[in-house]
């Protein structure tokens, strides 16, 4: 882990600690502003691909508290605003294509469901319908994050599951079930099992699944998406994180397989942004002005 990813992970650690009360209540003061990552100069444009995956799992950390508690905070909007440009906006720059069509646009429609509140005029001009998606949007975030996260595993672990969840090639994840060629791997828990060991940042993923305990103490993990899953199945109603919590999951994902050209990328991204700086426009598809 470099120097900046560690601070990242101290950051978000600390702002947790601070305001998560054993209780389940939170307490979020001036001390603990002061441990967002915006507040300490974190600039996630410039942040390589290692740093930039330590946010998803900080950021998804600082929602993962005892009750579950919604507290997005600009540092998530700029974190999905910026990995929107790099994910979906990869999909028509040069050649640097890398996800499949439906995924990237999964990835868009739940980008948006995210970015909403940054989006929507004061309450006092918003037609009814727009005011009732700001409302709900975490339950809009939540329907297509479930999905989105299968589709991202499954794109990740190509070499051993189709787009379908056909079995392609024996594996046997840790602690989860022994698949044989050609079954049918429908458990988010074991895909997560399978990319968590298959990922180079596989302490990322161990920080992941100790953040997912502090919810459910003694037999969390993984489990617990699978849990969520269920319940969203079923009608229950969702607690507001989880779907930013999959969705970052998802990022996670996407950046590791953009790994081979995000260099590339995010220095095309900012040659376009310069060149429309100097025309007048606002340079970016997802990220809104300042």
């Amino acid at each position: 882990m470099s120097g900046l990813s560690a601070k990242i992970t101290s950051l978000c650690d600390g702002w947790l600690a601070a305001v998560d009360r054993t209780d389940g209540s939170m307490l979020v003061d001036e001390a603990a502003h002061k441990l967002r990552l915006s507040a300490n100069k974190i600039d996630f444009e410039s942040l390589d691909i290692d740093d930039l995956q330590a946010c998803g799992v900080g950021l998804s950390k600082v929602l993962l508290t005892k009750k579950l508690n919604q507290l997005f905070d600009a540092d998530h909007f700029r974190f999905w605003s910026w990995s929107a440009e790099l994910i979906v906006r990869s999909q028509t720059v040069g050649q640097l294509k890398c996800l499949p069509d439906h995924l990237s646009d999964h990835f868009h429609a739940a980008f948006a469901a995210a970015l909403i509140p940054c989006w929507a005029p004061k309450p006092e001009h918003q037609p009814q319908v727009v005011s009732a998606y700001g409302r709900f949007n975490h339950l809009y975030l939540t329907t297509l994050a479930f999905p989105l996260l299968e589709g991202a595993l499954r794109h990740h672990c190509s070499e051993f599951v189709d787009r379908h969840g056909k079995v392609v090639k024996d594996f046997s994840p840790t602690s989860g079930k022994k698949y044989s060629k050609n079954e049918q791997c429908s458990s988010l828990q074991d895909l997560l099992l399978l990319a968590a060991e298959s990922l180079p940042t596989k302490a990322l993923w161990a920080d992941f699944r100790s953040a997912l305990d502090n919810v459910a103490p003694g037999g969390g993990g993984f489990r617990l998406v699978y849990e969520w899953r269920n319940d969203a199945l079923h009608a229950a109603s969702p607690h507001p994180a989880i779907g930013a919590v999959l969705l970052n999951m998802a990022i996670v994902i996407a950046l590791e397989d953009l790994r081979p050209t995000f260099e590339d990328l995010r220095n095309e991204l900012q040659t376009i942004r310069l060149f429309w700086i100097k025309k007048g426009f606002d340079p970016w598809t997802f990220m809104p002005s300042e």
